[in-house]
């Protein structure tokens, strides 16, 4: 099974401390069964700052097709946030299991300043963590075209790369679709906490071969997965995002969270990330 990290960005997939989303090849489409939606869910505001006004999709949301909802909102937060310059990326992450050689406790904050060049493509990250028992943390960081993980002490070669802000949700459900996997996408749209939000479920079933591998990591039997999202309406911003694995009896076994997301363009980054890189070019 080939797996694909959802994450941000070229450093966190080689640090390897995030929800994995395996991707599948690719081919055709049909539908799985329909999962419960989980009672008692809470949503965290984000903050977005930018430093100017760009008018993002209109479309009303009821009106696109579900399979369509992410790559809908992926477009409106990207006409957003998808320009020249800095962007600050933070989360906190709840890890429930974590197969990396050497994981981050449980619960951290990521803090990462991203670097986006005309095309809207990074060239140059830093990325920290925070936790109760590490305090801050490098993780990691890159420029000109090097990679450091300095969480794993790994250097890599790096290019160019244009970041998915929506957590990968997008292209994974592009690559279900082209797949001969079973999926179900399932929308609600709401008020959380006193705006305008969207629950995104998207569903997907295991392959016999999946749920072979499955089996030598967990004890439960599996039969799919769940990557749960909830989206502010009025940017496109994902806002908070849960993984499960799915049971026979579609029951769910929470894998990992993702929650107090902030995005915000146009800050200046701290003179710790500019240390940071001025190392990264003395090497």
């Amino acid at each position: 099974m080939k797996n694909k990290p959802i994450v941000l960005t070229m450093l966190s997939v080689l640090i390897g401390v995030l929800l994995l989303s395996p991707l599948f090849s690719q081919a055709t489409s049909t539908k799985a069964k329909t999962l419960p939606h989980q009672a008692n869910e809470t949503v965290v505001i984000p903050l977005i700052e930018t430093d100017e006004t760009i008018q993002p999709p209109s479309i009303p949301v009821d009106e696109i097709e579900e399979e369509q909802i992410p790559s809908f909102y992926k477009s409106k937060f990207d006409a957003l946030i998808i320009k020249p310059g800095w962007v600050y990326l933070e989360f906190t992450q709840f890890d429930l299991t974590n197969s990396s050689p050497r994981p981050l406790p449980t619960p951290h904050k990521r803090m990462t300043w991203i670097k986006l060049n005309d095309d809207g493509e990074v060239i140059e990250e830093v990325e920290f963590a925070y936790s109760n028992e590490t305090g801050k943390v490098l993780l990691g960081y890159s420029k000109n075209g090097v990679g450091v993980s300095s969480w794993h002490n790994e250097t890599f070669a790096t290019q160019p790369y244009r970041p998915q802000f929506d957590f990968y949700l997008a292209s994974n459900v592009d690559g279900t679709q082209r797949s001969n996997q079973k999926y179900d996408i399932l929308i609600e749209n709401g008020d959380f906490h006193g705006m305008p939000g969207s629950k995104v479920d998207f569903l997907r079933e295991f392959s016999d071969q999946d749920k072979l591998m499955m089996s030598k990591q967990i004890t439960a039997s599996v039969a799919g997965e769940l990557f749960r999202y909830w989206y502010d309406m009025s940017t496109g911003q994902v806002i908070q995002m849960e993984y499960y694995y799915v049971n026979e009896d579609q029951s769910l076994i929470l894998n990992a969270r993702t929650e107090n997301i902030v995005i915000k363009f146009g800050l200046l980054p701290s003179s710790e990330v500019h240390e940071v890189l001025d190392k990264a070019l003395s090497r």
